[in-house]
């Protein structure tokens, strides 16, 4: 499996999406449109996949596991580069030519902290990708960033308490 080379998200007004581009070390190109009904949908699995951090989860009391999360947090987005502009390599091979609008969410837990998450649509397409915790971060932050730009009046915060909610399951 390719792995994650660079992604890119975007608030777009003419669509009042998010449009999301995830290249890949093997040259290929996966869009996605996430709408604020998805958004809310997605946070707190992503959420979740977050809290399950060995150094949250071991943490006996509720506010010192937000504090280890809010610090892993940072730590985390500290070690991002989110200045670095996204181009599409010459030879990119997009595995969509359209932009898939995203409907449905499925996540598996692989070994070492990683989550396959599967973003499905509505006419049964998917595409599907491999996150760390470091990688999760980062994109909860461009996606809050995202979402407040976009004016969706979303409570976007890591350190809020998430529902528990198992990290192998499907959401439509």
């Amino acid at each position: 499996m390719s792995g994650i080379q660079h992604i890119f998200v975007n608030y777009v007004p003419a669509q009042d999406r998010i449009l999301v581009r995830v290249s890949t070390t093997d040259n290929t190109e996966m869009r996605m449109w996430l709408t604020r009904r998805f958004i809310t949908v997605l946070w707190p699995v992503m959420l979740q996949m977050l809290e399950s951090d060995p150094s949250v989860v071991g943490q006996s009391n509720t506010q010192t596991k937000q504090e280890v999360l809010s610090f892993r947090h940072e730590e985390a987005i500290s070690k991002t580069r989110f200045t670095k502009s996204y181009q599409t390599p010459p030879e990119v091979k997009p595995v969509n030519q359209v932009t898939f609008l995203i409907t449905k969410l499925s996540t598996k837990r692989l070994d070492n902290g990683r989550t396959q998450m599967i973003f499905g649509t509505a006419k049964g397409r998917s595409l599907q990708f491999v996150v760390d915790r470091t990688l999760t971060h980062s994109l909860c932050k461009l996606i809050a960033d995202c979402a407040s730009k976009a004016k969706w009046d979303l409570d976007l915060k890591i350190t809020k308490a998430s529902a528990a909610v198992p990290v192998d399951r499907t959401i439509n």
